[in-house]
């Protein structure tokens, strides 16, 4: 539906570029209110994870974790893998906010399983970062070890890929003036070249007409 989309996307607008948060949640409000009429699963679980992240923004974790609930149903019945990864790490920044570390890891753990399964690496680096800051705060020391390791890994590998693909940049860079120099000079030699060219032919000319 035009209107409901409508509204779902000028609440994202207020929620995340304007930070009106009670905008935001008004514009959802609506959306969902024409999604629930129209009886669209998939659509109504979009919205109650938008109006989710609002309640989360606003300190308001009871009404966060009833919508995300009702999202994961909705997902969970729809197969929808993409909605349910989304919703368990959700789920896992409210429980982590109210110092609820267990259940964190829980949906953690369940969020980087399902993603692990259907190949999905969006929520590898996020997922991991966030179940280290839970066991830092359960004084876990064992637990954060074996998330770290391969998240350090994983980071310096791409921070030497990073490193790597800059000096390919800075190589293509001071190429590309060594060439446009190259240019200019072959440009200026042509350009004599044909001035030369010009005046033998302006001379031959001169002597053929006497």
């Amino acid at each position: 539906d035009m209107l409901s989309r409508a509204c779902s996307n000028l609440g994202l607008i207020y929620y995340y570029d304007k930070k009106n948060y009670s905008r935001a949640h008004e514009l959802f409000q609506q959306s969902l209110k024409i999604r629930e009429a129209k009886g669209y699963p998939i659509p109504i679980a979009h919205v109650l994870v938008n109006l989710a992240n609002v309640y989360s923004a606003g300190g308001n974790y009871e009404e966060a974790l009833q919508s995300l609930r009702r999202a994961l149903q909705i997902y969970a019945s729809s197969g929808a893998v993409q909605g349910i990864l989304r919703v368990h790490f959700h789920l896992a920044e409210v429980f982590f906010e109210t110092k609820q570390h267990r259940q964190s890891v829980m949906h953690l753990e369940q969020c980087l399983q399902i993603a692990k399964k259907h190949q999905i690496e969006n929520y590898n680096e996020i997922g991991t970062d966030l179940m280290m800051k839970n066991y830092v705060a359960l004084n876990d020391f064992a637990s954060f070890l074996k998330y770290f390791e391969p998240y350090k890994s994983a980071h310096d590998s791409l921070a030497e890929s990073f490193i790597q693909l800059q000096a390919r940049e800075a190589n293509i860079r001071f190429r590309a003036l060594e060439l446009e120099a190259e240019r200019e000079r072959l440009s200026a030699e042509n350009d004599e070249i044909r001035k030369q060219l010009e005046a033998r032919q302006y001379w031959i000319a001169g002597t053929t007409a006497l």
